[in-house]
């Protein structure tokens, strides 16, 4: 059979990722609590690697991964971490070895306290090359979003101030055409209503030049909207009402901006959160909110990898339960995205994602997964896929664990060349500090 070609060099994106995840997530003196880390090796198989129904082909496959997890705050850094990645080869040589799994960073270093700080941003994953297929090995690519810069603050009275901003951004894809820079400035007017609430009049100018699209593909985005933040110990809320402009040649756009971010926790042990709203959002912004939002495990992101900036109306929402010896996760997300010049891809998502562990004892745990996708093209495809996942986690030693996965993905499309039944299963060996000792393969 002929092998599948794929550049097996991981980007100077994927480096970069790895390397701020790292960097960032290995502080010196953290606790236990602050800090989680595992390295993994095991072996899978797949009944169908090539997610056709008319050439079934099976795969044995080896992988190596690595955990990372890190929260932390002080008077100059404020930083979070985790990293969730593996190295595949597959053994029969259907396709060629290649890196899975997320990545993400972020820091705020404070030079001068309350007056001057630097931020650095650092996202990595996977999205589809051809939007209208399964993600699997043979449709996915390696993309990774990084943006730093300064904000300058300066104090206007007691609870008033301003804040001037810049960032540098860079996007990076394995093999699209589609890389790009953005450079941002923003400036905002805040006033402190109270010790846990604030509100600002925020403007910012964002210019994304793309390096191998035609000029024409280069655009500009103008915001100017009203910002109100509230954070407590059990509520946070982040809403933004305003308005956007985008200038990109002959499809130049505008319309209503809305952002509504909220988390409550409705007990000691649970959590719940919605979001929403409508705009232009760029793909780092598409991107990292669906990474946060979906299971660590799932390595390919619903995102359509366009240099068009779309309209997209989105809501997402979830609850989170942990308590003892069980622990609960159920997603909901929905989105509705249009494009001017690439009507082929105006479409409708929805995805609903379920998860639950039981430790059934001292060293055995027990996870059960669901994950329901739809989507539905303007101009006639659609496609739905439900994966199913069941693994046992043994805790060999405190440090070490076993872990069996099988999981099972079914798609069914408009297009019958794009349908496909694969089962998958997996043995995993992990040793790790402060955590289950586990990467979690994504069910793609």
């Amino acid at each position: 059979m002929m092998k599948k070609k794929r550049s097996s060099a991981i980007s100077t994106g994927a480096m970069r990722a790895l390397f701020c995840t790292v960097a960032l997530g290995v502080p010196i003196g953290a606790t236990a609590d602050e800090f989680a880390a595992s390295v993994s090796a095991g072996v899978g198989h797949s009944d169908n690697i090539m997610q056709s129904e008319a050439d079934k082909v099976d795969e044995t496959m080896g992988i190596v991964g690595l955990n990372l997890g890190y929260e932390g705050e002080s008077r100059r850094l404020e930083a979070e971490v985790f990293a969730n990645v593996g190295y595949v080869e597959y053994l029969d040589d259907t396709f060629d070895s290649e890196v899975i799994g997320n990545a993400a960073a972020s820091a705020v270093f404070a030079i001068a306290p309350e007056r001057f700080l630097w931020a650095v941003e650092d996202y990595f994953g996977q999205v589809r090359r051809d939007v209208f297929s399964a993600p699997g090995p043979g449709n996915r690519e390696n993309v990774n979003f990084f943006s730093t810069g300064p904000d300058f603050i300066m104090n206007l009275g007691s609870r008033n101030s301003m804040r001037l901003s810049g960032r540098y951004s860079r996007q990076d894809y394995e093999e699209s055409e589609l890389s790009s820079t953005s450079n941002m400035v923003s400036l905002a007017f805040a006033r402190r209503l109270s010790e846990a609430a604030s509100i600002a009049l925020v403007g910012d100018v964002t210019e994304y030049n793309f390096e191998d699209a035609s000029e024409s593909d280069d655009y500009e985005r103008r915001s100017a909207y009203v910002s109100y933040q509230l954070g407590s110990d059990r509520t946070t809320l982040d809403l933004s009402v305003g308005y956007n402009i985008v200038d990109q040649g002959s499809t130049d756009r505008e319309g209503l901006l809305a952002r509504l971010r909220l988390t409550r926790r409705v007990s000691p042990s649970s959590w719940v959160w919605i979001g929403g709203g409508t705009g232009f959002p760029d793909s780092r912004e598409v991107f990292a909110s669906s990474q946060m939002s979906l299971s660590a495990r799932d390595d390919t992101q619903p995102l359509v990898a366009s240099s068009e900036a779309s309209e997209q109306e989105y809501l997402d929402a979830g609850w989170q339960f942990t308590r003892n010896r069980t622990s609960m996760n159920l997603v909901l997300m929905m989105s509705r995205e249009k494009y001017q010049r690439q009507t082929a891809f105006n479409r409708e998502l929805l995805i609903t994602d379920a998860e639950i562990e039981r430790q059934m004892g001292r060293r055995l745990t027990f996870l059960l997964g669901a994950r329901f996708e739809k989507e539905d093209f303007e101009e006639g495809f659609n496609a739905e896929t439900l994966e199913a996942e069941a693994g046992l986690n043994w805790r060999l030693s405190r440090n070490a664990f076993l872990t069996m996965r099988l999981v099972h993905a079914d798609r069914d499309s408009s297009a019958t060349t794009t349908e496909y039944q694969e089962t998958q299963g997996w043995l995993i060996l992990s040793y790790g500090q402060g955590a289950d000792g586990n990467i979690r393969l994504g069910r793609r």
